[in-house]
Order: C-alpha cells, then sequence, then structure tokens
C-alpha cells in the first residue's frame, strides 16, 4: 500500500512536468516548419516577383515545387490542423499582413498558444510574427 502510494504521488508529480515538455518541443518542431517555409517562399518571391498563387489549406502552391518539399507543407502539423498558404489576396488575413503561412484548425490550447507567442514572440497575439486570428495561427512573412 505504501508503494502504490508512493508511485502515485512520483507519477502525480511528473505529469505537470511531462506536459511542459510536450508544448515545448511542438512549439520547437512548429516554429522549425515555419522558418523553412519562411526561407522557400522568400526565395520564390526574390526570384520571381510575385507570390505563388492561393491554395486550399493542405495544399502546397505548384509553383512551390523545386523550393519546399510537398510532404512537410502537406502534413499535419505538429500541434495538429494544416500548414495554408496565405498570400493577401486570400482575403483570410488580418489587416496589414501581405503574406503568411497559417495553420488552421490546430488543437492546441490556450496554455500552448501563450507559450509559443511567449517563447517565441512578442507574447501580443495581435502583434509580432505570430498572429492569432481566431482559431488560426499565422506566421507572418510580409
Amino acid at each position: 500500500m505504501t508503494v502504490t502510494m508512493i508511485v502515485g504521488l512520483l507519477a502525480s508529480l511528473a505529469v505537470p512536468g511531462i506536459e511542459s515538455v510536450r508544448i515545448k518541443s511542438q512549439n520547437s518542431a512548429l516554429l522549425r516548419d515555419l522558418r523553412t517555409f519562411e526561407g522557400a517562399f522568400l526565395l520564390y518571391i526574390m526570384e520571381n516577383g510575385h507570390w505563388p498563387s492561393d491554395q486550399n489549406r493542405g495544399v502546397l502552391p505548384p509553383e512551390m515545387m523545386g523550393y519546399l518539399s510537398e510532404h512537410n507543407f502537406t502534413r499535419p502539423t505538429p500541434i495538429g490542423g494544416q500548414y495554408d498558404w496565405d498570400p493577401s489576396s486570400s482575403g483570410s488575413l488580418p489587416g496589414g499582413i501581405q503574406a503568411a503561412v497559417s495553420v488552421r484548425d490546430h488543437r492546441a490550447n490556450d496554455k500552448q498558444i501563450a507559450a509559443l507567442l511567449a517563447n517565441y514572440d512578442d507574447g501580443n497575439p495581435g502583434t509580432g510574427r505570430i498572429r492569432v486570428n481566431g482559431s488560426d495561427l499565422h506566421f507572418v512573412i510580409e
């Protein structure tokens, strides 16, 4: 009985730590993906003078073949949901943003979003490189 109580106590202490590590790991992987996408889209506009066409979520614009692995863009994000290329012509971006890679239908909770903003951006969901608009995250490229 005593051993069971001790194991239970140790488990209850470890669970919050495991959750924190999971959140940090997912957020780091998400940011790595977004920075990779940013580099590819910036290279595209420098070489072509315009942004690639808008596509449905989870679909890599055909113009980006050769700049970016289709698999990396079309697979689920580390926080769930799908990546979505959003040029300003898509009409789905908050004011002032010209181009972004968005994360649609993610399953991150408010705590995870707050950690993402606090650790990797300015902490404000309405400013900075990562913007929150309803249930969508936008990684601002321009």
